[in-house]
C-alpha cells in the first residue's frame, strides 16, 4: 500500500504525481461530477493526475454536455 504521500503513476498518461487519498490531493483542485466520476471508475483502474483530469473534463465531458445542451 503507498504511503500518504508516495508519488503514484497516472493511470492515463503514467507521469507520476502525489496522491493523498484525501480532500487534500491535487485531483481536488479540478471539478468534476458524481457521472464523471463514474465514467473514470469505468475507464481506469486507478487516479489520474491533475493534468488529465482537467484534459479529460476540457476535451471528454464538456464537448458531450454541450451536445446535450443543443439537443
Amino acid at each position: 500500500m503507498l504511503s500518504k504521500y508516495e508519488p503514484k503513476a497516472c493511470a492515463r498518461c503514467n507521469e507520476n504525481h502525489i496522491c493523498t487519498g484525501t480532500s487534500n490531493c491535487q485531483c481536488f483542485e479540478v471539478e468534476i461530477t458524481d457521472t464523471m466520476l463514474d465514467y473514470l471508475a469505468c475507464q481506469y483502474e486507478d487516479c489520474l493526475c491533475r493534468d488529465c483530469l482537467k484534459e479529460m473534463v476540457k476535451n471528454v465531458f464538456d464537448p458531450v454536455l454541450n451536445q446535450i445542451i443543443k439537443s
